[in-house]
């Protein structure tokens, strides 16, 4: 089962795999606030509703209802906000989220008119997200996520559709988890008065270490974007008294920002925790805030015997 999944993902690869050009640059703004801090290193680790953006297998590991609301501010004085909520049932997790970006008014320019013609102008993006989780096996999760993108500029508007797909694998007694993510499967391309493009397509595979006693976790990605090419992640996360969180990573590509190192730290109380992230940049820096409410995680009910013997 875990070598005929994998073989899939590189036939998928392949087949996306070519010339053409490529919408959805917003698609490239990571989402989530853990993730963040740890420089995008969470393909394997994530285990909360953060995984719904990043690899969806992981939404498996929730044990109990969770709803998350963030902000980024992001560059040039554009904003990003995001929700999503789960719903974890015996053998399934449902999810829904939406991510929000919002741009600071934009100066019209033309080719008589560089400088600026006077009019501003705004833009946004969108994308309504449903996912879902499930075990198949005693060490295997998978997940999926459809994803409706919508970007408008100015008067003109374009709406697109692609999944994302993940799997985590866990072996029994390990502190090892293995995690595969495949992201920008196009189903509708975005379609700019007469062009059309699709969205680049970008793999993510990831080992964790994760030693409960202390509690630490380490992580290390490899990410490779259609259109970008390839890059490494580290993370680490250490957790003191169950109670304040401290992450730190670097990547080569930075999520969205360019490469370099990342910074963050939780602070959880009964039922709720809060999440912060520093991502410095060259060109400026980039603050992101999270409240996570839910309880923190219990052991999930055992899958039925159907998926045991898959």
């Amino acid at each position: 089962m875990k070598i005929l999944i994998i073989f899939l993902f590189i036939n998928v690869v392949s087949l996306y795999a070519g010339e053409g050009g490529f919408s959805g640059d917003f698609t490239k703004i990571g989402v989530g606030v853990r993730a963040a801090s740890m420089a995008g290193a969470n393909v394997a680790s994530g285990k909360d509703m953060e995984a719904l953006f990043l690899n969806p297998a992981g939404l498996f590991g929730l044990s109990s209802i969770q709803f998350l609301a963030g902000h980024n501010l992001w560059l040039a004085d554009t904003q990003q906000n995001f929700v999503a909520g789960g719903i974890p049932l015996r053998n399934l997790t449902f999810s829904f989220g939406l991510n929000y970006l919002d741009s600071s008014k934009i100066q019209e320019t033309t080719k008589e008119y560089p400088d600026g013609t006077g009019r501003l102008y705004s833009a946004s993006n969108s994308i309504a997200t449903l996912g879902l989780a499930t075990k198949v096996s005693r060490t295997l999760s998978v997940g999926g996520s459809l994803n409706l993108l919508t970007e408008t500029i100015d008067d003109v508007k374009a709406d697109g559709a692609f999944l994302s797909l993940g799997l985590i694998n866990h072996p029994q007694k390990s502190k090892i988890r293995y995690g595969l993510a495949l992201t920008g499967l196009t189903l509708k391309k975005l379609t700019y008065i007469k062009e059309e493009n699709r969205l680049p397509l970008g793999l993510q595979t990831g080992v964790a270490y994760i030693e409960n006693r202390l509690p630490v976790t380490f992580e290390g990605d490899i990410s490779y974007l259609e259109d970008e090419g390839f890059s490494f992640a580290a993370g680490s996360e250490y957790i003191l008294g169950k109670t304040i969180s401290f992450r730190a990573g670097y990547s080569t590509r930075l999520t969205d920002i360019g490469s370099g190192v990342s910074f963050g730290f939780g602070f959880r109380g009964d039922k709720i925790e809060i999440r912060y992230s520093f991502l410095p940049s060259e060109i400026n820096a980039t603050h992101r805030g999270l409240i996570l409410i839910g309880e923190e995680k219990k052991p999930r009910k055992k899958p039925s015997k159907f998926f045991l013997d898959l």
